[in-house]
C-alpha cells in the first residue's frame, strides 16, 4: 500500500491535466435491578393488580397538565429517559383517569392539543404524561420516554441496551424497529412516551405492534389522529378557592394563606398552569400579596402587545422580568432568541476566547462581554432565573425556556432587533469556521450545539442582516450538507443569500460566496439547472472582481461538478476541475487541503469518463497529500480511503481494494453518529460488494458471505441483492 502511494507521488505528472488549461504548466440508561427472592411474594402482591393489554398497542396523544410529585414507591425495571416530576399536580385526575381507561380499553388511544390551538402553549401537555408514568410505574416492566423533536427513531434506539438489542451500525429507523419488536416479543408491559411529536406521520413506523406495550403522544397537532381516542384537557379551574389552579399557584408561591385574594388571581391569570407558577415564583421571591400583585398584572395586561401568546402569560412573564437583576435580564434577553433546550452557561462563558469575536464585539456590546468574562456571574444569573420559574433545569447542567415565555420575552425588549444582532454575534463569535470551520470534522460537535440555536433565530422570524449572521448561515449550511441534511442546508444557503443581497453591493466577494454556497445545496439537493444557474453567476462576478483568487477556484471546482452531472457538458466540467486544480497549485503548491480536493475532483470526472487508470492515480495521489495534510481522524480521508478502493476493485486489485475500504468504512463509523448518514451507507456497499466480488472468485468463499452478510444486516441492505449486484460489477469489470 505504501508503495503504491509513493509510486504515486513519484508518477504524478498533472500535465496531461492541466493541458486543457491554457496558460498554466503548474500541477442508561440507568438500569435500578429489583432484589427478587425474599421479596418476591410482595413483587407478585403489586403486580397482582394489572390487566392485560389488548394485543394491539394503544396510542395515546396526551395534552395538558403541569408539573407533579408523587411519593415514590416502586420503579419499574428499565426508565430509560423518563423526566423528573419536581412540582405537584392538581386537577388533573380526571384526565389521568381517562388516560388510563383509554390504554387499558379495546380501542386505540391518542392525546392532541385539545386547548393548545394555534401553537398555543403552556398547558403542560408532557407533565400529563409524567404524571401517568409516576402513578403507574409500577405497573410497567420498563418505561421508555422519546422527546421527539431531537428525532423519534434515535430516541427509540435509548432502550437498545435494556432489551438485549445490538443497534451500532443500524440505520436510525432499522434500529427503532428491532428495539421495538424486541419490546413487544419481551411479553412484557412496557409503557413508551413519544413527547412533543409535530405531527402524526413523524411516528411513521415507530408505533409498536403487538406484545403488552402501551403508547402515549403528546402533540400541539390537533388533526390527523383520526381512528385514535383523544384526550383534551383545558385550563385548570379556579371556581372556588380550593380549585386545582388557586392550589397551583399557592404552592409555587409558598403561601398557605390567602386562598380568596389567590383565587381572584389565578382566574386573571386564566388558570393556565404556565402562568400560574410564573406568578408564583415571584411572589414568594417578593414577600407580596396576591393582591398586589394582581393589581399590577391588570395595569400590565392593559399595555401589552398583541402577539401570539395568551395576555396572562406575557403579564407574568413581565412582571417578573421587570424585577430581575441586569445581569439575570441579558441572559433572558439573549436566551429568548435562542433554541427553547440547550441553553447552557458557555453560549456566553465561551465568547470571549471565541476565534472570531474581535469581529464582532461591538455588536456584543461591552455589558454582555463582561458579564460573559466572568463564569460566576453568569451561574448567579441563571439561578435567579431558575428560582423565577423563567428557566426549568435540565440534565447535564442545561436549561429550557418554555416557549411562550421566550415569545413573551422578545416582545418585551425595549430594542430586540439590537438584541437579535447581539444573539447572532454571540454565536458568530464562537460558531468554527476557516480552517477548523465545519468541513473538518473535529469541529461537528460545537457545530450541533450551535446550530440549533442557528436554527432558532431563523424562525424567530427576525434573522439580524448582519455579517455574523450571514456567516452563521454560510456555516451551519455546510455542516448540515456534511450531516446529509440537504433541506435545512438548502434553507440556509437561500436565507444567507438574501441577506448579503440585501446588504451588500453585487461586487462584494460575500455575495459570489453566497451564490456558489446555494448552488452547491442546489446541486446536493439535485436542482442541477438552478444550481448551475447561482454557481455561474458567482463564477462571473469572482472572474470580474477577484481573478487569480482561491474563491475562484473553488467556483471552478463547484462548477466543473454541476456540468458533470448535465447531459453533454461532461468535458466543459472537466475542463473547470483543471482550472480549479492550476490555479490551486499557483497559489499553494503540491501540499494543501484544497490541492488535494481538486486532485480527488479530477479523478472523479476521470472515473465518470471510464478512465479508470487515471482515476485510480489520482484518487491515490490526494490520499497521499491529505494524509500528510490532516489529522489521522478527519473524515475527507473517508473520502480518499473509500474512492482509492473503489478504484482498486475496478481495476481487478480486489486485495488491495479491501483494505482501503474497511479503513474507509471504520473511519466513517468513527465520524458519523448516524448509521444511515450517506457516507457510511456509501463505505459499507463498497466493502460489501468487494468481499462479495472476492468470494465469487472462490477467495474464502464462506467467511468474506458471513461478513457480507452481517453488514446487510447493520446498514439494510438485502443480501441477495447486494450479491446481485457483485456479480454484474464482477462481470462489468471483467473480474470473473
Amino acid at each position: 500500500m505504501v508503495m503504491d502511494w509513493i509510486k504515486a507521488v513519484a508518477d504524478w505528472d498533472l500535465l496531461d491535466e492541466l493541458a486543457g488549461v491554457g496558460g498554466f504548466a503548474v500541477v442508561l440508561i440507568g438500569i435500578v435491578l429489583f432484589v427478587l427472592g425474599k421479596f418476591g411474594g410482595a413483587l407478585a402482591w403489586v403486580f397482582r393488580g394489572f390487566r392485560r393489554a389488548p394485543e394491539k398497542p394503544m396510542l395515546v396523544t396526551i395534552q395538558v397538565a403541569e408539573k407533579a410529585v408523587e411519593p415514590v414507591r416502586l420503579f419499574p425495571l428499565h426508565a430509560i429517559g423518563l423526566p423528573t416530576l419536581t412540582r405537584t399536580i392538581h386537577g388533573r385526575d380526571a384526565e389521568l383517569a381517562d388516560l388510563r381507561a383509554a390504554l387499558l380499553g379495546k380501542g386505540e388511544a391518542a392525546i392532541v392539543p385539545g386547548a393548545v390551538v394555534q401553537g398555543q402553549g403552556g398547558l403542560g401537555k408532557s407533565t400529563l404524561a409524567r404524571f401517568y408514568a409516576e402513578r403507574f410505574k409500577s405497573e410497567y416492566h420498563g418505561i421508555l420516554w422519546v422527546a421527539a423533536e431531537n428525532g423519534p427513531a434515535q430516541g427509540v434506539t435509548a432502550a437498545g441496551p435494556a432489551l438485549g438489542v445490538a443497534v451500532a451500525g443500524l440505520p436510525a429507523g432499522e434500529a427503532a424497529k428491532a428495539v421495538l419488536a424486541a419490546m413487544a416479543a419481551t411479553g412484557q408491559p412496557w409503557l413508551v412516551v413519544f413527547d412533543n411529536v409535530a405531527e402524526p406521520k413523524a411516528l411513521a413506523g415507530l408505533v409498536p405492534q403487538g406484545g403488552q406495550v402501551h403508547l402515549i403522544v403528546t402533540t400541539r397537532e390537533g388533526f390527523g389522529w383520526d381512528g385514535y381516542g383523544v384526550i383534551r384537557a383545558g385550563m385548570l379551574p379556579f371556581d372556588t378557592e380550593g380549585g386545582a389552579a388557586v392550589l397551583v399557584l399557592m404552592e409555587a408561591a409558598g403561601r398557605k394563606d390567602g386562598a380568596a385574594e389567590a383565587r381572584l388571581l389565578a382566574a386573571d391569570l386564566g388558570g393556565l398552569p404556565l402562568a400560574l407558577v410564573v406568578a408564583g415564583a415571584l411572589i414568594r421571591e417578593s414577600g407580596e400579596g396576591f393582591e398586589v400583585y394582581r393589581g399590577r398584572l391588570a395595569q400590565i395586561i392593559r399595555q401589552v402587545p398583541p402577539g401570539d401568546y395568551p395576555t396572562s402569560v406575557i403579564g407574568a412573564v413581565k412582571l417578573s422580568y421587570d424585577r430581575l437583576r441586569a445581569d439575570a435580564r441579558m441572559v433572558l434577553d439573549l436566551f429568548a432568541w435562542f433554541a427553547a433546550e440547550g441553553l447552557e452557561a458557555r453560549l456566553l462563558t465561551d465568547v470571549p476566547g471565541g476565534e472570531w469575536v474581535d469581529l464582532y464585539r461591538e455588536e456584543i456590546g461591552a455589558e454582555l462581554m463582561a458579564l460573559a468574562s466572568d463564569a460566576g456571574r453568569v451561574e448567579a444569573a441563571l439561578l435567579e432565573l431558575q428560582r423565577a420559574a423563567l428557566l426549568d433545569r435540565e440534565a447535564a447542567g442545561s436549561y429550557a425556556l418554555h416557549r411562550l415565555s421566550a415569545m413573551a420575552v422578545r416582545a418585551l425588549q425595549a430594542e430586540p432587533e439590537q438584541v437579535a444582532r447581539a444573539a447572532a454575534a454571540v454565536l458568530g463569535a464562537v460558531y468554527p469556521r476557516g480552517t477548523n470551520g465545519p468541513l473538518n470534522s473535529s469541529s461537528w460537535p460545537r457545530c450541533g450545539r450551535l446550530t440549533v440555536h442557528v436554527a432558532a433565530l431563523v424562525d424567530c422570524g427576525a434573522a439580524p442582516a448582519t455579517a455574523a449572521m450571514e456567516s452563521l448561515l454560510n456555516q451551519a449550511s455546510i455542516y448540515l450538507s456534511q450531516m446529509a441534511e440537504p433541506v435545512q442546508s438548502l434553507r440556509f444557503a437561500r436565507e444567507a443569500l438574501r441577506l448579503k443581497v440585501a446588504r451588500l453591493p453585487e461586487c462584494d466577494p460575500e455575495v459570489a460566496l453566497g451564490h456558489a454556497n446555494l448552488g452547491q445545496a442546489l446541486r446536493q439537493s439535485g436542482d442541477l439547472a438552478r444550481a448551475e444557474a447561482h454557481i455561474s453567476r458567482a463564477m462571473r462576478l469572482d472572474e470580474v472582481h477577484r481573478p487569480g483568487t482561491v474563491g475562484l477556484a473553488r467556483t471552478y471546482a463547484m462548477y466543473g461538478q454541476v456540468l458533470a452531472r448535465m447531459p453533454k457538458r461532461e468535458d466543459e466540467g472537466l475542463r473547470r476541475a483543471q482550472q480549479a486544480l492550476a490555479l490551486l497549485r499557483s497559489l499553494f503548491g503540491r501540499w494543501h487541503v484544497d490541492v488535494a480536493q481538486a486532485v480527488n475532483d479530477l479523478g472523479w470526472h476521470r472515473d465518470r469518463k471510464r478512465q479508470g487508470a487515471a482515476a485510480l492515480r489520482l484518487s491515490l495521489a490526494s490520499l497521499t497529500i491529505w494524509r500528510r495534510v490532516l489529522p489521522s481522524g478527519d473524515a475527507r480521508l473517508g473520502l480518499g480511503l473509500s474512492n482509492c478502493g473503489a478504484g482498486f476493485l475496478k481495476q481487478g486489485r480486489a486485495d488491495k481494494a479491501e483494505r482501503f475500504l474497511q479503513d474507509a468504512l471504520d473511519l466513517r463509523e468513527a465520524v458519523h453518529d448516524r448509521a444511515d448518514h450517506p457516507h457510511r451507507r456509501d463505505a459499507a456497499n463498497w466493502l460489501i460488494i468487494c468481499l462479495l466480488v472476492r468470494a465469487e472468485r472462490g477467495e474464502n468463499r464462506g467467511a468474506r458471505q458471513a461478513e457480507a452478510k452481517v453488514l446487510c444486516g447493520r446498514y439494510g441492505f438485502e443480501f441477495a441483492e447486494q450479491q446481485a449486484e457483485a456479480v454484474a460489477f464482477a462481470r462489468q469489470h471483467g473480474l470473473v
